[in-house]
Parts: structure tokens; sequence; C-alpha cells
């Protein structure tokens, strides 16, 4: 009778490991379709894209980059659309940190998460969804640089 007991738990948390397994994958999948829609819709490619350092050294301030900067905005609030973390120009903050979580490493989750949550509220009220979405990208990268891995665990103070 024990061991049919052991072999049922067993058999029990197999398929409950199968199953969060099966919907990592899952939401993995649904990640990488929303991604390649959403390029697609915005009219960018993978080089479209600004990269952490191009928006560290201010290329999306120059001229002739506004439209390129604007692709990137509605680019970045189609994927919080169809990820379901947006709805209208409302960022839904608890959702996105909850996925943040999910997909960093357990050293950058703390930091990470208390950047998010100022950028988030230092943009809280642009009404413009593209706009918004690519000012919190760039408040994320550039308060990244400035807050070196040596001081993750100091608060990181919102300035208004």
């Amino acid at each position: 009778m024990k061991h049919l007991v052991l072999c049922a738990c067993v058999l029990i948390f197999a398929l409950s490991n199968a199953t969060e397994i099966q919907q990592e994958i899952q939401n993995e999948i649904k990640l990488r379709l929303d991604l390649e829609a959403c390029l697609i819709e915005n009219g960018l490619n993978n080089s479209g894209l600004y990269s952490m350092n191009e928006v560290s050294i201010n290329v999306h301030t120059k001229p002739g980059n506004e439209e390129r900067t604007r692709k990137n905005g509605c680019f970045m609030a189609c994927v919080l659309k169809k990820q379901n973390l947006m709805e209208g120009t409302n960022i839904k903050e608890d959702e996105v940190i909850a996925r943040l979580y999910e997909l960093t490493r357990q050293d950058l989750k703390v930091i990470l998460g208390k950047i998010v949550r100022k950028c988030l509220e230092e943009k809280r009220d642009i009404t413009q969804e593209c706009a918004k979405c690519f000012s919190i990208f760039e408040c994320i990268i550039q308060t990244m640089d400035k807050f070196p891995r040596e001081h993750e665990h100091e608060e990181i103070v919102t300035t208004e």
C-alpha cells in the first residue's frame, strides 16, 4: 500500500511539473509570436529596434530618428497589449513586475523590479501609448546605466 501511495505521489508530481513546463513553453511561443507580429505591424525588423547601448548614448534623440523612435515605442506598446500587460495607456504594473520576475535571473530581480516601478511611476502621466512605452524603456536603460551592480541593495529614489 505504501508503494502505491508513493507511486501515486511521484506520478502527480511528474504530471504537475510537466503541466508547468508545457505552460512555460506555450508562454514562450506566444511571446515570440507576439514579438514577430508587433515587428510586422509597426514596419520594423530586428535591426530597426534600438539596442540598450543606442539608448544609453541617446541615438534616439538625434535628428532624423523621430520615426524610428515612434515605431520602437509603438512596438513596445503592441507587445505589452498582446501580452495583456497594458490596457489603453495604462500599464498593469503588478503583472509587468510578475512577468519580469519570471524572466529575470534571481540576482537581478530586486534591482530591476525597483527600476521598473520607478520608471512606470515617473512616466505614468504620459497619455500617448507609443511615447509612454518608449519613455519607460529609455528611463529603465538610463537608470540601469546610473546604477551599477554594486549598488543593487540601495534605495532607488524617484525624482520629480
